[in-house]
Parts: structure tokens; C-alpha cells; sequence
């Protein structure tokens, strides 16, 4: 994965460790140190377009990864000014304020030229992922796999391998590996004689109690959003927007071309039911605007992409998701910057659970409508002790907080599933070409979040935020359901089914799926197995694999695949 790879040491690195970190940089052509201290590297894994600016203040030197809309970080006054404020302690948490509130997706890196001060902080909602290892050096790297490179071989990390195949993805700020944790959004890491990570506390209840008051929301959202699209179009010549048949990526859509902005239309197709009904909708709206979209063919099963995947997120993003890699290679020949819609379900949603929670355990209910693996199929697939392991993810899914249960489970969709799962996906797209979305705008998104949930029920605020930027666009199908947003009896008899189903699952939660699952994946995981890579995992291989759902093999598989890469380092 692109990006930035810190590594620090109290007083001074250790030279057998730098020189062998030396020796290893020089064998790999696409990385170069960015800056050398007698304390830390300053570590840049170089891909095209990928953006990185270094600033030369004459306090400090600054390191941006990513992008920061809105502003010219590099002769902004105030933000070179709360840069500095930064190592002031009486001034800290106004600066770092400041900061948060920037719209963008981004890590800075302060080195304060005086006092040799190391300083580290990154956008409001963490949206570059970012790993950090703490042992004699601390290391901080966007890309795991380098970090395995420079520091040695990674281990599994138990907990870590469970979540994944559980839920889909590891939870809090583990990772899949053995001392290597996420760094949390709003981070500040200071460096001195011990390495402090501080982060801010998000509470939904404040946000909640803060729009209370708020008048007119819908025009106040549609202004910030229309300011943070025209943000993110600066300074690029070549943007392209990744457009589905859903309501997300229309909206931004019906906002370009509302503003005559000059942005091409791609989208892609492979042989599946809800694929070919996006691009059945994708064309309906190349219509109505007429433009033209152009539609890349793939392959839904895409092996050869595996290792490629594997090599950028190492296991971050799963193997199911391998299909999209030729997308985006052909989007980076011929764009520079990718929007999508992203994130406009984490906004303009209802998002509390639609069902009254069964007595104060959060957790049972999170479980059952976001797990990728049932917990008794999850006991059978590990030679280990997977109650303790469903035990800590529990604690951990019942700790949120809030008094208001429908709280919890909201918090788990925006601050675990969003930024565990979502972000990670949306990164792999980075590896290629920068993508971005305004719906993380953080403004955009604390006040979509104060909205009361009742008003978004039914999808009231997608139909009013949509009505002010094009009402004709509620007229076109929406491919997840084959009609239109507008006719709102077929929605609510629609969410009704759906609503009859989830309380049928609550109530037999035991029943099995009838899993269709494609040959080639169980082969894969099959092979996989025989060749010993199992191992360090400890799967079961007595276990019947015919009973995982395809999702649950192809995280198995891209654990597997983890594992081999990982022998071969």
C-alpha cells in the first residue's frame, strides 16, 4: 500500500537495526527515505499520483499524506499556524480542534526543528488506515507489508483471526496480527520518553442532543455537501465518478451536473443478479442526463488478482473483493481521481435497529444481523478456545455505553463497521488511483448525525436531500429494490417484508441458510490446506467446509493466503 512509514526510537535508533532497515530499503525500488533523523525515518512507499507534500516551515517540517479539501495546505497561514500551535501545550487542543475539523483524508507528520519534537495526528474519522507496532522502535505504517519486511515476520493474532471470520473484519483496534493495532481516528501521538496516543471520545447522544434546535436541516446538509463535491473536483483534470444503480453515487450525479461540472461516468459488470440490475439503473441515468458510461467487464471469481490484493492490504480487505482490481488499474490509466458514493448509507439512513432489542445485550443483536459466520460454525472451524474468543468480542460489542440501546447499535455501524470495513475498502481503491466521497465531510457528518433517526425513517431525508438537488431523480429505479424511491407504498410494504424476516431470525436464530457456494472457492480453500498454511491459524481441517457461506470461505481463504505470504517473507 502507498503511503508513509514512521519509525522512532527514544534518543537515538538502535544502528544493527538501521542498518538492516537500510539494507532493506535499498532493495525495494518503489520505496525511498523521505527524511533521516538521528530518532525516526521518515519512510515513503512511492506510487503514482498518490499525494504526499512535504512543507518546509521555518519551526518545523511537515509531511502530509493524503489530501485536505478546502484549504492550500501549503500556504494556508492559519493552517501552518495551528501546525506549530501544536507543540504548545496551552495551545494544543484548540489546534488539534482545528484539525479535526479540516474535511479531508489525511495523516500529518510534525517534526519541530528546535526541540526535535515528533508529532503525528490524522483526520476526524481515521479515513487512511493506519497500523502501528510499539516495541524498542515505534513503528506507524500505512502499509503492512512493508512493516513486515522492515521489522520481520508477523504473527496471527488469535482474537484478530476469529473477528475476521465472524464478522468480516477484526473489531476495536485490533488488526489480524499479534502487536500491530489500527491507529483510532483523531489521533495525536506524541513522542517523547514514552510514545502517548491520544484520541477524541465520540458520543452519538451529544450529537443527537445538538441538532435539536437545528432548523431547515436538509438545506444546511445540501450546502456543505455541495461545497465539499466542488472541494474535492479542485485541482484535478481527470475525475471520474464510480457510478451504481443504488442512491448514493446518483446523488453526486445529479450535483455534477447541476454545477456543469466536467466529470466522466464509469461503472463495471460480471455475471450476478444485483450487478446487472445496477447497470440496467446506471444506464436509465445516462439517459436522463444523457451522457455517456462506460462499463467495464469482469469476472466475479478473479484468482489471479489474489496475491495482488493480499500484497496491498494484506488481509485488510478480503479475497471477495480480488474482482474489482481491473477496474481500477483501468480507471488509474485513465483518471486521476475517483469519486464514489460511499458513506451516503452511513448518512442519510435510518440506522438505528428497526427491531426492539432483546433485554440490554447489544451484542446478540449486532451479532445477528452483521455476522458473516454463525458462532457455532466459528467453534467448529479453529483448533483453539473459540468461546473465550466470542466472549471478548461480546464484552467488547456490549461496552459502547450509551444508556439508549438503539445508541449502541448505531455507534457499532459508524465507529466499527465503517471504519473496520468500509475504510479499509475504499483504500484498496488508493493503491491505484486517490478515491474519495463527500459524505465523510466531518461537518456533513456531525450534523446528518444530530438529525433525529425518526425523520430519516422510510428514507424521508433520501428523498428530501435528493428533491433539492434533482427531483426527477426519485423517479428513477433504485436497483437494490426495482422501483423508485418515490413510490413510497411499494417501500414501505417492501421494508415491511423485510422487517417480518429479521423478526423470524431473532426468533430462530439457529435455522440454517441453504449456502450456495461456487466450486472453485471451496477447491481453493481446499488446496490452500493441503499445502500446510494452516498451520499458524490452527483450522480444523476436520471440519466440514460445505457448511461456510461463501463470504465465510472467502475470508477463510484470505487468512490462508495471508499465512502463505507471509512463510514466503
Amino acid at each position: 500500500m502507498a503511503g508513509i512509514t514512521l519509525i522512532h526510537q527514544q534518543s537515538q535508533l538502535d544502528p544493527f537495526f538501521l542498518k538492516r532497515i537500510i539494507a532493506s530499503i535499498e532493495e525495494l525500488t518503489e520505496v525511498r527515505i523521505l527524511l533521516h533523523e538521528k530518532e525516526f525515518l521518515l519512510i515513503e512507499k512511492l506510487q503514482q499520483n498518490y499525494p504526499v507534500l512535504l512543507i518546509d516551515h521555518q519551526a518545523y517540517v511537515c509531511v502530509i499524506e493524503g489530501r485536505i479539501y478546502g484549504i492550500d495546505a501549503d500556504t494556508n497561514d492559519a493552517f501552518k499556524s495551528h501546525l506549530l500551535d501544536l507543540f504548545d501545550t496551552h495551545k494544543k487542543d484548540e489546534s488539534l480542534k482545528y484539525i479535526r475539523n479540516l474535511d479531508g483524508e489525511f495523516l500529518v507528520y510534525l517534526i519541530h526543528k528546535t526541540t526535535r519534537k515528533v508529532l503525528v495526528v490524522n483526520d476526524f474519522l481515521g479515513r487512511l488506515p493506519a497500523y502501528y507496532k510499539q516495541s524498542e522502535q515505534f513503528i506507524l505504517s500505512r502499509d503492512i507489508s512493508l512493516l513486515q519486511t522492515l521489522t520481520g515476520k508477523l504473527s496471527f493474532d488469535e482474537q484478530g483471526v476469529y473477528e475476521f471470520v465472524r464478522m468480516g473484519y477484526p473489531i476495536g483496534d485490533k488488526t489480524l496480527f499479534e502487536n500491530l493495532k489500527r491507529l483510532p481516528p483523531s489521533a495525536y501521538i506524541k513522542f517523547g520518553e514514552n510514545v502517548s496516543i491520544q484520541s477524541q471520545s465520540v458520543s452519538l447522544q451529544e450529537w443527537q442532543e445538538s441538532g435539536r434546535y437545528v432548523k431547515k436541516t436538509e438545506e444546511q446538509l445540501y450546502e456543505i455537501f455541495k461545497e465539499a463535491l466542488r472541494n474535492r473536483l479542485k485541482g484535478y483534470q481527470k475525475p471520474m465518478l464510480s457510478l451504481s444503480g443504488g442512491l448514493d453515487s446518483r446523488i453526486i450525479m445529479g450535483e455534477i451536473e447541476k454545477e456543469k461540472q466536467q466529470v466522466a461516468y464509469e461503472s463495471f459488470l460480471y455475471e450476478h443478479a444485483i450487478i446487472q440490475s445496477d447497470v440496467k439503473v446506471v444506464k436509465e441515468l445516462s439517459a436522463f442526463y444523457k451522457k455517456q458510461v462506460g462499463v467495464t467487464s469482469l469476472e466475479e471469481w478473479s484468482p489471479k488478482y489474489f496475491d495482488e490484493l493480499i500484497g496491498s492490504k494484506y488481509g485488510m480487505n478480503y479475497l471477495g473483493m480480488a474482482f474489482i482490481i481491473p477496474f481500477l488499474k483501468s480507471m488509474s490509466s485513465n483518471y486521476d481521481l475517483m469519486l464514489t458514493g460511499d458513506g451516503g448509507d452511513k448518512a442519510l439512513a435510518y440506522l438505528f435497529p428497526d427491531i426492539k432489542l432483546l433485554g440490554s445485550n447489544t451484542a446478540k443483536k449486532i451479532l445477528r444481523t452483521n455476522e458473516v459466520t454463525k458462532a457455532k460454525t466459528s467453534a467448529l472451524l479453529w483448533d483453539f478456545n473459540a468461546k473465550k474468543n466470542e466472549e471478548v468480542l461480546q464484552s467488547h460489542l456490549n461496552g459502547f455505553g450509551y444508556k439508549d440501546p438503539r445508541l449502541n447499535y448505531k455507534h457499532f455501524l459508524l465507529f466499527e463497521r465503517t471504519k473496520n470495513w468500509l475504510f479499509e475498502g475504499e483504500d484498496r481503491n488508493r493503491q491505484y488511483i486517490w478515491s474519495t466521497t463527500p459524505f465523510y465531510n466531518p461537518e456533513f457528518f456531525k450534523l446528518v448525525h444530530s438529525i433525529n433517526e425518526n425523520k430519516k425513517k422510510n428514507f424521508q431525508l433520501y428523498r428530501a436531500f435528493t428533491q433539492l438537488i434533482k427531483p426527477e431523480l426519485n423517479t428513477i429505479t433504485n436497483a437494490n429494490w426495482g422501483f423508485p424511491i418515490h413510490h413510497t407504498c411499494k417501500l414501505r410494504n417492501l421494508l415491511f417484508r423485510q422487517h417480518i424476516k429479521k423478526i423470524i431470525k431473532l426468533m430462530l436464530p439457529d435455522v440454517k441458510a441453504n449456502h450456495y457456494v461456487p466450486g472453485e472457492i471451496l477447491e481453493a480453500v481446499k488446496e490452500q490446506l493441503n499445502r500446510g498454511f494452516e498451520d499458524p491459524l490452527y483450522v480444523n481441517k476436520r471440519m466440514n467446509f460445505n457448511e461456510l457461506s461463501q463470504e465465510s470461505l472467502f475470508h477463510l481463504l484470505t487468512l490462508l493466503k495471508v499465512g502463505e505470504t507471509i512463510d514466503r517473507k
